[in-house]
């Protein structure tokens, strides 16, 4: 099979499926974040621990609940950087997902699924300073009733709008 031309095809090879078609897209996009990745290199061999996590967290973390299409909340924690040399240390030690913001300027390292952000939270937590709060509700909110969720999503926007415009 042979690889069609231009940015529309890009993934596409003559005669294939649209599952065909979605597990190349899928591919490329894993070995350009792997490319990203081998780009910013390591910038230490020594461990990243909880306590400095904690702290680029505090400094350059956003903890937040995102809502989909379908209205479900589920936390996250990212962090982005214009240079992505500390965040590639702590993707090796601590995982996460990387990849660029919807601008290409940023790198981002994201944890979004249930067990990395417990992981996370509960790791940093005793080391957080600025985000503690955040970090307690987000921990509360994957065991709260439903009820609890709506007021804990509510607490969430007003500590984020106090963050952000004073």
């Amino acid at each position: 099979m042979s690889e069609t031309n231009g940015d529309r095809g890009a993934g596409k090879t003559e005669g294939s499926t649209a599952d065909d078609d979605k597990v190349n897209l899928k591919n490329e996009k894993r070995e350009r974040l792997e490319g990203l990745f081998e780009k910013y290199g390591s910038v230490s061999s020594r461990p990243v621990t909880a306590e400095y996590l904690a702290g680029f967290l505090d400094g350059e973390g956003s903890f937040y609940i995102r809502t989909d299409r379908n209205r479900y909340k589920y936390p996250r924690i990212s962090s982005g950087q214009f240079s992505g040399h500390g965040i590639s240390d702590i993707k090796r030690d601590w995982g996460g997902i990387l990849g660029k913001n919807t601008t290409g300027c940023i790198v981002e390292l994201i944890w979004s699924s249930r067990e990395d952000v417990m992981y996370i939270l509960q790791a940093t937590l005793p080391y957080l300073r600025l985000k503690k709060r955040q970090a307690e509700l987000i921990l509360e909110y994957f065991d709260a009733d439903p009820g609890r969720r709506k007021e804990i999503v509510d607490v969430f926007k007003t500590i984020n709008q106090r963050e952000t415009w004073g």
